[in-house]
């Protein structure tokens, strides 16, 4: 059946209408803007590609990594990609990745103990200007929707 613009715009409406509602369809399209930010990225210095399968550690002659110049160069990366590169693993390569800890995850697991559970992390709010531009262009504050507590220490990476 299709709906014409003014049931959209009532059916939209009363879904804003309630507040865990709208906290959750913000934080569906806060998620969904990102994901489209990096993806739209195009290849500039310092992106990592696959040459080879292989472990993601793996660097030099022997490794599975090339770096770019931005300029279309790829040379043999020294080192691995880092949370803050752009990676392309090439069609057909398979990257293993090994974890250190316990539990899967790196810095984004979570710890479970005594029906409670913990995030271990990753940092998510060191450019709060990001969140507080986001939420502006809806005439909102982040506050509207959470409060911060400053902690100390910050984190700790163990």
């Amino acid at each position: 059946m299709l709906r014409t613009d003014l049931e959209i715009t009532i059916i939209i409406k009363s879904i804003f209408r309630n507040t865990q509602m709208k906290k959750t369809l913000l934080s569906i399209f806060f998620i969904v803007f990102f994901i489209s930010f990096v993806h739209a990225q195009t290849e500039v210095a310092g992106d990592y590609r696959t040459k080879a399968s292989g472990n993601w550690d793996a660097t030099g002659i022997s490794g599975i990594w090339q770096v770019t110049n931005g300029a279309g160069v790829w040379t043999d990366a020294s080192t691995v990609p880092t949370s803050t590169n752009n990676v392309y693993i090439q069609k057909g390569h398979i990257v293993t990745v090994y974890e250190k800890n316990a539990s899967i995850g790196g810095r984004a697991r979570q710890l479970k103990r005594d029906g409670f559970t913990f995030d271990m992390g990753p940092s998510w709010y060191w450019m709060p200007d990001v969140f507080e531009s986001f939420f502006g262009d809806f005439n909102k504050k982040p506050s509207d929707y959470y409060d911060l507590i400053k902690l100390s220490p910050a984190y700790r990476v163990y």
